[in-house]
């Protein structure tokens, strides 16, 4: 059965790829080569990951390492909370977007960020060094704990309301009509909140914690027609989405449009260039895949902008090179240095709403105020080296800008496409971007032609 292994973690089909042993297995080889403190255990809204903290529990407390269980948080909350109470680590049961048959394990780092690869291959030879059996001899137990999740969402929202960037009393001042779709997931408590101590008005869809998601739960356009409708019903200023563990936030204009991912990471690069001067000494960072909205927008305040491969570490650890103070991916994961080094939905929604009271613009007129790009992706099936591909389409194109950190990505002005090696199946990922929607997919179908 399907098992992913990436630095974004581990995933798996529930008691089919994923089961307790191996969770408890994972549970100690991390604690083995995390260094000596308190062991963060969190989960989204799956039924399983409340047996998997039981299970992980009672792994750590047989190797003598003692926990702290903040249960149901989102994902960006324990990373803020390891990192703020100088945890040795932490690990968040959730398998982020996939479906609820799914769970995983996403694992941090004293810092508050993922593990990169060298630390995740250290957890991979740890874990396969480990006995079943000893690990057999106390899954059947269980203990009774103390839930902290109050306390870490508290501490959490505290620290955004207060960030510099943030001025929660202006924002008070529009009392904002706003619709939430948590998919039942673990912002279903968190944002409603955060929104409520800044003056919002919130119509909750999909909030309760579930993994019922109510929708599919990635937070694309396609998957949220209902919170579209539901802004244009309540007469609401903006909606926001987040997948189920509370990393990505999508947005809905006041008009019932959806405006994709990757118009969040665009609007916080817009509003901390416009109104505070510091970001513009600092570099932006994002992925490989990333709209070329966010540079554009930078290029117009003289903004230094890089790019990483993709993955939220990939992004993080060139955030640290380069003394970045925002960056992000283009899946609504804005990534905010003053914050902690995580993509953080919530982070992502007080921004907005700064940026709203700022302008005094609704949220369809600030869309129309940013450059406009479109992506387009998509996939085919390989049975060969990838290398192969992308050395024949590298040659066939050695007229163009070629980036090959991350697969091959070919630049031209105003226009890329970005073809990488999937990390969980065997297919290419086709990513192209351009001016308008036809010339996208023309850029991908082209490239397709050529691999064949």
């Amino acid at each position: 059965m399907t098992l992913i292994k990436s630095i974004s973690g581990i995933r798996g089909i529930i008691d089919k790829s994923l089961d307790s042993t191996m969770v408890a297995k994972y549970v100690q080889a991390f604690s083995n080569i995390s260094p000596h403190g308190k062991i963060l255990l969190a989960r989204d809204t799956r039924n399983s990951g409340k047996d998997y903290i039981q299970t992980a529990i009672i792994a750590l407390e047989q190797i003598n390492r003692k926990s702290i269980v903040v249960d149901i948080v989102p994902t960006p909350t324990a990373q803020f909370e390891v990192y703020s109470k100088r945890y040795a680590g932490g690990i968040v049961f959730t398998a982020s977007h996939n479906p609820s048959d799914w769970n995983g394990l996403k694992f941090i780092g004293p810092d508050g960020t993922f593990i990169n690869q060298e630390t995740f291959n250290r957890l991979e030879n740890e874990f396969e060094n480990l006995s079943n059996i000893e690990v057999l001899n106390f899954l059947d137990k269980k203990t009774i704990y103390k839930n902290e999740s109050a306390d870490a969402i508290n501490a959490h929202l505290f620290n955004i309301e207060n960030l510099s960037i943030i001025n929660k009393n202006k924002i008070k001042k529009n009392n904002f009509k706003v619709v939430v779709d948590c998919a039942n997931g673990a912002t279903s408590i968190a944002l409603p909140l955060i929104l409520k101590n800044l003056g919002c008005d919130v119509v909750k869809i999909n909030s309760n914690y579930s993994q019922d998601f109510g929708r599919s739960p990635e937070p694309t356009p396609k998957n949220l027609n209902h919170l579209c409708s539901k802004v244009i019903e309540t007469k609401s200023d903006i909606g926001f989405a987040t997948d189920p563990d509370g990393d990505r936030l999508s947005i809905v204009d006041n008009k019932g449009k959806a405006l994709g991912e990757e118009i969040t990471l665009a609007f916080s690069i817009f509003y901390v260039l416009k109104y505070f001067k510091e970001f513009r000494n600092a570099p932006i960072v994002t992925n490989l895949s990333t709209s070329l909205t966010s540079e554009k927008i930078a290029s117009k305040y003289n903004t230094p902008f890089f790019r990483s491969s993709v993955g939220e570490i990939n992004v993080v650890n060139m955030m640290q090179e380069k003394c970045s103070l925002i960056g992000g991916e283009g899946n609504g994961g804005v990534i905010l240095t003053e914050s902690h080094l995580g993509r953080d939905s919530l982070v992502g929604a007080a921004i907005m709403l700064n940026l709203m009271s700022n302008e005094s613009q609704s949220v369809n007129n600030l869309f129309n105020m940013i450059p406009k790009f479109y992506i387009e992706k998509s996939t085919i099936n390989i049975t060969d080296d990838y290398s192969i591909y992308l050395e024949k389409l590298k040659d066939s194109h050695s007229n163009d800008n070629i980036n090959q950190d991350d697969g091959l990505k070919i630049i031209r002005q105003d226009e890329w496409v970005h073809i990488r090696k999937s990390n969980t199946e065997p297919i290419l990922r086709i990513i192209a971007e351009s001016k308008s929607v036809e010339r996208s997919k023309e850029l991908i179908e082209k490239i397709k032609n050529e691999i064949k």
